[in-house]
Parts: C-alpha cells; sequence; structure tokens
C-alpha cells in the first residue's frame, strides 16, 4: 500500500520510488512509467479511470515536453506541454472531425495556427486566447475567401472578401458584419460600390458604378448624413 492509499510496484531508492514503476490510485487511475525522487520523471502513461489517457513525457508529476491525450470524449491532443499544460507547437482533434494545427500558450490557442472544421471551412492566421484575432484568412466551403483582420473571433477591421465569379468586396467588418462603403474590385478596378447600414442590416445602395467596357463613370451618389438621403449626379451629362 502506498502512502496515498493506492498501491505502488516498482523499485525504491531511500525508501521512494525510482526508476521504473506502476502506481494504481485510489481512483482507479494508473501511471506507469519513470520515477525520479518519488515523481514521475521523464517517459510515462497515465491512464484516466473514464478510458482517456496521456503518453510522453513528465516533470515532476506534471506533462512536460512532447506527448499525446486522449479524452473519453473522443478529442485528441499531440504536441508540447509545460508545466502539465498545452503549450508551444501542438495538434487538437475534436471529436467531430475539426482539428486544430499551431501553437498554444497554457492551454489556449495563442500565436500562429490553422483551423478546419467539420463544415469545411479553414482558418489560417494570429489567434489568442483561443480566438481568431489579428491578422488571417478563412477560406468558406461555398468557396468564398476573406482576408483581413480579426479580433476576439470575429471579422473586426479592414478586410477582403472574394467572392466566385463576382470578384473582390474590400472594406470594414465590426463584429463579423460589414459596414460603411464596400468596393467590388474586378481585375484590378473598382467597379462598384456599395453602402452597408450596420442597424437596419444590409442595405445596397449603389454610390457608383462603372462601365467597364467604356471605363467611365456613368452614376455617382452622393451621401448626406442620413444613408437613406441620396443625391445622384450624371456624370455624362454635357457641360
Amino acid at each position: 500500500m502506498y502512502n496515498d492509499g493506492g498501491i505502488f510496484e516498482g523499485h525504491f531508492t531511500s525508501g521512494v520510488p525510482s526508476g521504473q514503476g506502476r502506481h494504481v490510485f485510489p481512483s482507479l487511475e494508473v501511471y506507469e512509467g519513470s520515477y525520479e525522487n518519488g515523481l514521475a520523471n521523464g517517459p510515462g502513461k497515465y491512464y484516466h479511470a473514464n478510458g482517456g489517457y496521456y503518453e510522453g513525457n513528465w516533470k515532476d508529476n506534471k506533462q512536460e515536453g512532447y506527448g499525446s491525450e486522449v479524452w473519453a470524449s473522443g478529442e485528441k491532443y499531440s504536441g508540447k506541454y509545460k508545466n502539465g499544460l498545452k503549450h508551444g507547437n501542438g495538434i487538437y482533434i475534436w471529436k467531430d472531425g475539426s482539428r486544430y494545427e499551431g501553437t498554444f500558450v497554457n492551454e489556449e490557442r495563442e500565436g500562429k495556427g490553422v483551423y478546419r472544421g467539420a463544415n469545411n471551412e479553414k482558418y489560417t492566421g494570429d489567434w489568442k486566447g483561443g480566438m481568431e484575432h489579428g491578422e488571417g484568412k478563412i477560406e468558406y466551403g461555398d468557396g468564398k475567401v476573406y482576408i483581413g483582420e480579426f479580433r476576439n473571433g470575429k471579422k473586426n477591421g479592414k478586410g477582403k472578401m472574394e467572392v466566385l465569379g463576382e470578384g473582390i468586396w474590400e472594406g470594414m467588418w465590426v463584429e463579423d458584419r460589414e459596414v460603411g462603403i464596400f468596393n467590388l474590385i474586378v481585375d484590378g478596378e473598382i467597379v462598384k460600390s456599395v453602402n452597408w447600414d450596420d442597424i437596419n442590416g444590409a442595405k445596397e445602395n449603389s454610390i457608383y458604378e462603372q462601365d467597364r467596357v467604356s471605363n467611365s463613370v456613368i452614376s455617382v451618389a452622393k451621401w448626406n448624413q442620413e444613408p437613406s438621403l441620396i443625391q445622384i449626379e450624371n456624370n455624362n451629362s454635357d457641360s
């Protein structure tokens, strides 16, 4: 019987586990591996009572260095640990097949990383506190691609949305919503601009449209302080 009420089998040095050993805890969790000065140090495997396990390196009873972990829920992690926490480069896979590959800081996704969702969406870029934060790119399942700024897991700031068969919309996002003026760019040229009203939802009002054949502006709209009021001028009128 070990001093915690569990059962230990293995080598002792000066009365404490040293070398290889097997410890069955009162909770029926099990550690098998290397010991030093009575603590798990070096390679070892820890079995949780619910069926999950960790296998990898240990330092003073905590995961340290490279290891892999499998939870009873089916989620998996392989990568670096520090002081018992996921820290450094690693891969985390959820039970639905979603996966993150990149850096972790104290258990959180942070730094550079790639997330692939079960819905075929892919995010590549900066992370902070487990959320998309900084510069990044989303590739959607329907073919759309967003490149721009993120904050707290949402599109926030300047960005570009490429739409297949249409072009690239460039403008500002706030909390995943388009706000203000957006330009549609095709072949490097602005061919259309719209204004998005963030209060009433998307309100597509043409500010100007460009005839791509003659490359001339065919209409201009000036916005007054109230977005519902539009003054149209015709640039092609004789002067």
